[in-house]
């Protein structure tokens, strides 16, 4: 990975390790969308935000719904 890339993959995961932006955001996308977020979250040394985004997420979950992976 170029370092341009590197820089602007730690950049994101920066603000979107926010627990304010998993709260405000996380219903709103779908769930292979948090799950790559999750994934990349956790990649950058995130992995208590790449939980808490799916643990938000999964709120918006009707009764039935499948777990997520990060979930068990």
């Amino acid at each position: 990975m170029s370092a341009t890339r590197l820089d602007a993959s730690t950049t994101f995961c920066d603000t979107f390790a926010s627990a304010d932006l998993a709260r405000e955001t996380a219903m709103s996308l779908n769930c292979g969308e948090v799950d790559a977020l999750a994934a990349l979250l956790e990649a950058h040394g995130y992995p208590a935000s790449a939980d808490y985004w799916v643990q938000c997420h999964s709120e918006g979950h009707d009764e039935g719904d499948e777990e997520h992976p990060r979930q068990h």
